[in-house]
């Protein structure tokens, strides 16, 4: 039974190089290979190793409990979490193959790769969770994936502070101001951000510029508007400033910035010397 960790991570190999190969055939090799397993061991070690290879694999399981807001791989190891505001490491153990499988699984559809000449790629999953890949030799222990997790509940600006706090706010959106909400990783920039956009009026034509969609206002004209990374080929890119000047011909009465570091913070002062008021970066 000792030699079936080693196994699993062989048919991983294997699934990764041939993602054609039919389960019987993988049933085969192993009983080939291993002899000395019995049909049922072999059977369960073939089908752990394709649910390992197939889809988001062993971390799959993260993605149905909604208070895990993190997923971290931190190279070959134990999958890191962020739930509640807290870390906590859990009993799942990757490998290099793994990890590599799955950064492909998640980059394949989207056209884009990683490898030692593009080492660095962000990228979204089909339920809007935001995903960071670095690999080798950037990431020195092995290629590292971070995954934030969408947030579907909806939390109200009266959960930031008491009612004065929140008829301030109000007062601010009502009056078209500038409002700038800044604070470190996981201080719930975005979650703020969600609640005060929820007090626009729903008739106003809101454009949101997001680097990665992540902000979720409601609305009857909400126009949401992503950036995009250069393909494998090295095409295709529409930066957050592309965006950003687009949205100022798009008739916003108000326009909302996802996140704001880089040229984009000289589009979004041009923006406000030539009235356009109601920013929200």
């Amino acid at each position: 039974m000792s030699t079936q960790p080693a196994l699993a991570d062989q048919l991983v190999g294997w699934i990764a190089a041939e993602p054609n190969l039919a389960r019987s055939d993988l049933i085969d090799r192993v009983r080939a290979t291993q002899p000395l397993l019995d049909g049922a061991q072999i059977v369960r070690v073939v089908d752990r190793a394709r649910e390992r290879a197939a889809g988001l694999g062993a971390i799959a399981e993260f993605f149905d409990d909604p208070s895990i807001t993190e997923i971290m791989i931190n190279g070959p190891g134990p999958v890191w979490l962020d739930r509640g505001g807290r870390l906590e490491q859990t009993t799942v153990v990757l490998d290099n193959t793994e990890i590599e499988v799955l950064a492909g699984r998640v980059l394949e559809p989207l056209s884009l790769r990683v490898d030692r000449t593009s080492p660095i790629v962000d990228a979204r999953l089909a339920d809007g969770s935001r995903v960071n890949v670095v690999a080798a030799p950037v990431a020195v222990d092995g290629t590292v994936i971070t995954i934030r997790r969408f947030r579907e509940a909806e939390i109200g600006l009266d959960a930031f502070g008491p009612d004065d706090c929140v008829a301030v706010l109000d007062d601010l959106v009502s009056a078209r101001a500038t409002i700038l909400v800044v604070g470190g990783t996981g201080a719930g920039k975005t979650t703020l951000l969600n609640a005060i956009g929820a007090r626009l009026p729903k008739a106003e034509r809101v454009v949101v510029v997001e680097d990665t969609t992540e902000l979720q206002l409601p609305g009857d004209h909400i126009v949401r508007l992503e950036a995009r990374v250069a393909n494998a080929e090295g095409v295709g890119a529409v930066t957050l400033r592309d965006l950003v000047r687009t949205a100022l011909r798009m008739r916003p009465d108000r326009l909302v910035i996802g996140e704001v570091r880089g040229g984009e913070a000289i589009d979004l002062v041009m923006a406000l010397n030539t009235g356009h008021a109601g920013v929200t970066p």
